[in-house]
């Protein structure tokens, strides 16, 4: 298991060392006298003091600089032992994700070659300044090195919607705010649940993404998962990737504040989706007005950083123009009584036109299921974190899908525990064996699985990604909501260890920076789940490690720390207070306490780290002298 960037030699290294150097010295001085022209030799020869003291600075300082970039490796997990609550199956713990296909595209552009960056956040394009984008089009990805910096067009948005419809006034106003010279060029739509903020703004993104020489979508639910999304910047900027993920998000910034577009006009559009905290998005804001930034959000309040835009639900006439274009019905009385019923919640509408698409079933005959299966759930109360509407056209979805195909809600399940973005199909070949049978057949069938998917897809449950998918925040919620408390689970116990299976082990290894990036959101959304439904807290404990480490070499210490103490108290709820897994989070722990300067704290864990593996594992373990190691290391 890895452990944080070794930034203090140990003292008995140190010692030896210096030995080591004084022996060195005299010998080094007379070989390169004779070495060296006759006039230097003769100088060195004169001045033996001044060469030995010249030789030991420039080997003191050599070891200084190997010593500020020494990991030291942590003892890896021990092997969990078999029992009702340890039982693992055949969980690869860290094994990597291999994407079927690259999910980075390149057109032109400068670009010379990008490491693992289209693992992370999915379809990123360059284009030269006026060659139209195409996601569509296939290109082969870099597999390592480094990035020049962008000459061309950059942009990460999610596909198009291509059923959007309606919103005309919502698009020019949305464009009159964000152009408005002599203003801040922020606007934040804001809305319930459901409304369609996101695919408001990914339409106006997409209208306008030849203004803009980048475009960039940031999942800003958490604050580590637009940080991350941020840090991934950096190569395309030309911005040094380092360790500590807070200075290369600083350096992104920075790099943005100096990157106008031409003509002085705007150089970038950020989007901040599904932010919730406007103090936090401020602090990620470049500074100056070198681009514009749009933020969709459930929270009005972005009054003090942004222009406010109200998203609302469809009107009754829009909402009757997507039922009768998506399903090509021409009966209005249907439409206009489903629009009602619905409330012109479009998440709602969508679901109910990709029904009826899917199934044949015209919109009077839909409505008759709906009100039917809609008094049927308010008869067993009232949803409280989701409308009823998209319980009722959920269930009815899901209801046609269970005996077309099986496998599709099994995988809706599954979906439904990890984070509602950027779900790589890859994840699911991580540990196929953590999956019911028929979902890990398909998994294994690239036809089937592209079946599979579609059934979702075409039921407008679930939304392609290029490599993955998406799906609403209320969809999921409806899911969960499903199931009885043994089932969620069971599903929330696969999802932690598929997750677990997938996450990097390496986590002081930059190569798997990115893969961990991209399923850091994941990590801990599953983690959640477990953890609120008290299953697989082994699991949860290991794969909470594995994010701490994580954090910890990307210098996010705090963040470190929560993880790392969350994982303790899962290993120790599990294991006891004495098992060496206890042993090796407890070391870890210590050590980001050092990093944040709590020396004391850092001592306790670390000794009581030393006492676990000594009492478990002797004094000779390398588990015992690793910890030992970082006990010494103190000052």
């Amino acid at each position: 298991m890895p452990a944080p960037l070794t930034r203090r030699p140990g003292l008995r290294l140190a010692g030896w060392l210096a030995g080591l150097l004084l022996i060195l010295v005299g010998v080094a001085t007379n070989l390169v006298s004779d070495q060296l022209p006759e006039a230097w030799g003769d100088w060195i020869k004169a001045h033996p003091i001044q060469t030995g003291i010249g030789f030991a600075l420039l080997a003191l300082v050599a070891v200084g600089l190997g010593e500020r970039i020494q990991r030291r490796q942590a003892p890896a997990e021990p092997a969990i032992p078999a029992g009702p609550t340890a039982t693992q199956g055949s969980v690869v713990a860290g094994g990597d994700v291999h994407q079927s296909e690259p999910r980075t595209e390149f057109h032109g552009g400068s670009i010379e070659t990008l490491a693992s960056f289209g693992t992370v956040y999915g379809n990123v394009t360059v284009t030269p300044p006026g060659t139209p984008t195409q996601p569509g089009t296939p290109a082969a990805a870099a597999a390592s090195g480094q990035v020049a910096p962008v000459g061309g067009r950059v942009s990460n948005l999610p596909p198009p919607n291509p059923d959007f419809t309606g919103r005309h006034d919502l698009l020019e106003q949305l464009h009159r705010d964000l152009t408005n010279r002599g203003r801040a060029a922020v606007v934040a739509a804001h809305g319930l649940g459901g409304v369609g903020k996101t695919q408001l703004v990914l339409a106006y993104a997409h209208e306008h993404s030849e203004e803009y020489p980048l475009v960039w979508w940031i999942p800003a639910e958490t604050d580590l998962g637009a940080i991350s999304a941020l840090a991934a910047l950096a190569p395309l900027l030309g911005v040094r990737v380092e360790a500590d993920q807070e200075a290369t998000v600083t350096a992104v910034l920075q790099a943005l504040a100096q990157r106008p577009g031409p003509d002085g006009e705007p150089g970038w559009l950020l989007v901040f989706d599904n932010a919730e905290d406007p103090q936090r998005v401020r602090r990620l804001l470049p500074p100056g007005a070198t681009g514009r930034v749009l933020i969709t959000s459930r929270n009005p309040a972005w009054g003090g950083l942004a222009r406010r835009l109200k998203v609302d639900v469809l009107s009754e006439d829009e909402a009757v123009e997507l039922l009768l274009d998506r399903t090509g019905s021409t009966d209005r009385g249907a439409a206009v009584a489903l629009a009602r019923e619905l409330d012109g919640l479009p998440l709602a509408l969508a679901q109910v036109a990709g029904h009826c698409e899917q199934t044949g079933l015209s919109l009077a005959e839909y409505l008759d299921a709906y009100r039917r299966r809609h008094q049927e759930l308010l008869a067993k109360g009232q949803p409280v974190d989701y409308p009823a509407t998209v319980a009722t056209t959920w269930q009815l979805s899901v209801d046609k899908l269970a005996g077309r195909s099986p496998t599709a809600v099994q995988l809706l399940h599954l979906a439904a525990f990890l984070a509602p973005e950027g779900i790589p199909l890859s994840l699911l070949a991580a540990d196929p064996q953590q999956l019911p049978e028929e979902l890990a057949a398909a998994v294994q069938d690239e036809a089937t699985l592209e079946e599979t998917v579609g059934a979702l897809v075409g039921l407008s449950l679930v939304a392609r990604e290029r490599g993955g998918l998406r799906l609403h925040r209320l969809v999921q919620a409806a899911t969960r909501a499903s199931l009885t408390a043994d089932q969620a689970a069971h599903w929330a116990k696969r999802a932690v260890r598929l997750v677990k299976a997938a996450f990097p082990t390496s986590a002081d290894d930059p190569q798997s920076w990115p893969q961990a990036a991209g399923l850091l959101v994941h990590a801990l959304t599953a983690a959640d789940h477990a953890d609120t439904r008290q299953t697989a807290p082994d699991t949860t404990g290991a794969l909470l490690n594995q994010v701490g480490l994580y954090l910890e070499c990307r210098g996010e210490f705090t963040a470190g720390r929560e993880q790392l103490e969350r994982a303790l108290r899962l290993k120790e709820a599990a294991y006891g207070p004495d098992h060496p897994g206890v042993a090796i989070t407890v070391g870890s722990l210590g050590s980001v306490l050092r990093e944040l300067g709590e020396l004391s704290a850092a001592r306790e864990q670390l000794e009581r780290a030393v006492g676990i593996c000594h009492r478990t594992r002797g004094s000779e373990h390398p588990d015992t002298r690793w910890a030992q190691r970082q006990l010494d290391d103190l000052p």
